[in-house]
């Protein structure tokens, strides 16, 4: 979200990722650069007044990245509109939009938005020379693409053709005047990524420079550097900054100091603040707390107090304010019984939102997670009292937020398990009020009822899933149910939001088709969590057959990435599933041990070692717990008939991977598919319409044929 300087207009973006066919690319962007996860969006401004929503942009376009200047009522965002994406702005006094078509854009991640200087005129953007690509978008709208393999008995694969992947294409960043459309290079071919944030006063702009990649741990550095608007020279003010997903940065409101968060495969997320013109080396404040940024909001920009002296960031549920003087960092824990979501900030803000420093605002969970309050914190005592009450739970507490400039308004979305998503605002003094549904569409289809269940293991651990039933259920009347699974995952925390994209199937279409749909905790602990697997699950599964829910003989097991490799550990373990569906799984932990993309020279040991993989060692040192955790080894003992899918430009190599359990048990004799998807990546969320149509159908298609026949 963000809001305008006087407050009238929202910007909020909204998606609906199924809505838009991406026309194939590489599994990281389409052909017309935009990255896959950002397809199906558009921006709506809704009026703070009224409610009213309306969109800025063309509608037969995608938009996302919305960002008001900070004079004047102009918004600038990125656009695809029958071209690739730019840069565009929309001017409210004539009501008018400029794409500024020269400015092609490829931001990768959410943070990387376009960034206004001070006065309201220019905007830095990360640029991309499209020039450098041969292929040109596609307005059509294909059927799926799909290579298809069986075996059952006889049965013989089919012949496939390959598609090759597009390469890297260079980046540089951009100086556009948007008031004459005047456009200037600040730094060209260069490998630069997240929040690029404008000096307050607007001579300078700081980014991340890519600096290179420990081999062994896959973990990537970052030289801060700071480009003077001007032209002249670029300098190094901190080199080799650890960053994996969104380092984030913050001047600081004097300009004087830049912080930012780190991010470390093997290291806590740390708060380093530095000179910005580079004159001492940076300090690390978190060196005296046992405190990781990681834990909290660390992909946004640190919050800074109006006078420059200290720093707030949010870790382990609690608000720590570190003074830049080398002062002990305080934790301010708030004095509520309720649990706290995050504190209230605008998302690419780097000023503390109460210009008074007194307080901040809460979204704590409010009768059993069913409503989310909104509590005041006092910064000096950490009380904190609830002033509102709205319905559901946050959507990305720290991302969808917004907060009027003297924080007497925020501005949240809400959705719950049964409930589309509502736009709320908030005063702190009068209370709330329903602003509009973004999604009320959704409000119209009927659902199948939802259950928290509970099961005690026998070394006495109470867990929990959530459970969806078929819409008109009879009690105590068995139906077919399906487990979505994901080892070292809270079952019950994936079904909170209606309508989101954090399945492989919308549990709510399946319920449809009459089935009934899990999600188990599944906790892991050390370094073997192949056999730790099953004991959650199948204690998940008998607790719904005791409850008269599932019928035994009519279960069915799904999972997705990790997930795929939760399923290929059950059903080596156990024979209690009649079918089967992995997306994107790991088989064989020796074989992912040693993936490497020549693209970008990026191997998978980490992941192995440090990651998922939880082995805590390489092959040469554990190479039996590298066999007995991969479920490769043990396809022999599979009865269950399983479709393994996967998108052929996964960046994880997932191909590689469903190659090899197609191939044993193809050779084993047992029932299998695999389809490959074509010019699609890891997640689903990601895939052309008429893919993602086809992987629904099929996997429904599966399950009907071996839990309902």
């Amino acid at each position: 979200m963000s809001i305008s300087r006087d407050g009238r207009l929202l910007a909020v973006c909204v998606q609906n990722a199924y809505g838009f066919g991406h026309e194939g690319g590489n599994g990281l962007f389409s052909p017309s650069g935009v990255v896959l996860e950002i397809l199906g969006s558009r921006v709506l401004l809704v009026d703070t007044g009224t409610g009213a929503i309306r969109e800025p942009f063309p509608q037969d376009s995608l938009s996302w990245a919305a960002q008001w200047s900070p004079v004047g009522n102009r918004l600038a965002a990125y656009v695809q509109h029958k071209s690739y994406p730019c840069l565009a702005t929309w001017d409210e006094k004539t009501d008018s939009v400029k794409l500024f078509r020269e400015v092609t854009a490829r931001p990768g991640m959410a943070c990387e938005v376009p960034c206004w200087t001070p006065d309201g005129r220019s905007v830095v953007v990360r640029y991309v020379d499209f020039s450098a690509d041969a292929s040109t978008p596609s307005d059509e709208n294909p059927g799926p693409s799909v290579r298809v393999h069986r075996y059952e008995s006889s049965h013989a694969p089919m012949k496939t053709r390959w598609v090759s992947q597009r390469g890297n294409l260079p980046y540089h960043m951009m100086l556009v005047d948007v008031e004459i459309g005047v456009t200037r290079y600040l730094i060209r071919d260069s490998t630069f990524f997240g929040h690029c944030p404008v000096s307050p006063d607007g001579r300078s702009v700081a980014t991340l420079r890519y600096a290179e990649t420990d081999s062994a741990t896959a973990q990537g550095y970052y030289d801060l550097i700071v480009i003077p608007l001007d032209g002249s020279g670029i300098r190094t003010v901190a080199p080799h900054i650890p960053g994996q997903y969104a380092v984030s940065l913050s001047w600081s409101p004097d300009g004087h100091h830049i912080a930012c968060i780190t991010e470390g495969f093997r290291e806590k997320g740390r708060l380093l603040v530095m000179p910005a013109d580079g004159s001492d080396r940076p300090r690390d404040l978190t060196a005296s707390e046992d405190v990781d940024l990681k834990r909290g909001d660390f992909t946004l920009p640190p919050c800074w107090n109006s006078d420059s002296a200290l720093i707030y960031c949010w870790a382990d549920s609690a608000l720590w304010e570190f003074p830049i003087d080398g002062q002990p960092p305080r934790r301010i824990i708030p004095g509520t019984q309720r649990p706290v979501h995050s504190w209230v900030r605008p998302p690419m803000g780097d000023r503390l939102p109460d210009p008074g420093g007194q307080s901040v605002l809460l979204l704590v969970a409010s009768d059993g997670n069913k409503r989310t309050g909104l509590a005041r914190m006092d910064l000096a005592t950490g009380d904190a009292s609830v002033v509102a009450k709205v319905n559901g739970e946050p959507i990305w507490p720290c991302v969808q937020v917004a907060v009027s400039a003297d924080a007497t308004k925020c501005y949240i979305t809400t959705a719950s398990k049964n409930s589309p998503a509502v736009l709320w605002q908030i005063d702190v003094e009068l209370g709330r009020r329903r602003l509009a549904s973004l999604s009320s569409g959704l409000g119209r289809i009927a659902l199948g009822a939802q259950r928290e269940i509970e099961w005690q293991m026998p070394d006495g651990r109470r867990l929990r899933g959530e459970l969806i039933l078929p819409p008109g259920y009879e009690e105590g009347k068995p139906v077919p149910t399906i487990l979505e699974v994901y080892a070292g995952s809270v079952g019950r925390r994936r079904l909170r939001q209606l309508g989101t994209t954090a399945f492989m199937v919308n549990p709510y279409l399946l319920a449809a088709h009459g089935y009934a749909v899990l999600f188990p905790d599944i906790p892991l602990e050390g370094s073997n969590p192949y056999s730790q697997i099953p004991g959650p699950v199948l204690a998940a599964v008998q607790k719904v057959i005791d409850m008269g829910i599932a019928d035994s003989e009519r279960l069915g097991v799904m999972g997705q990435s990790y997930g795929g490799y939760t399923v290929f550990s059950l059903i080596t373990q156990t024979d209690v599933f009649k079918a089967a569906v992995s997306n994107a799984g790991m088989v064989n932990l020796l074989t992912t041990y040693t993936r490497f993309a020549e693209q970008n020279g990026r191997d998978w040991t980490w992941y192995c070692e440090t990651g998922q993989g939880r082995m805590c060692a390489t092959p040469w040192e554990r190479r039996g717990a590298y066999i007995r955790n991969s479920p490769f080894f043990y396809l022999n003992r599979v009865s269950t008939p399983i479709l393994i899918t996967c998108g052929d430009k996964d960046v994880l190599d997932s191909v590689g991977q469903a190659h090899e359990a197609f191939v044993g048990l193809r050779r084993l004799g047992k029932t299998v598919e695999m389809r490959i998807y074509e010019n699609e990546g890891h997640g689903h969320q990601a895939w052309t319409s008429a893919n993602y149509r086809d992987f629904c159908e099929r996997v429904i298609e599966w399950f009907d044929a071996y839990l309902k026949s």
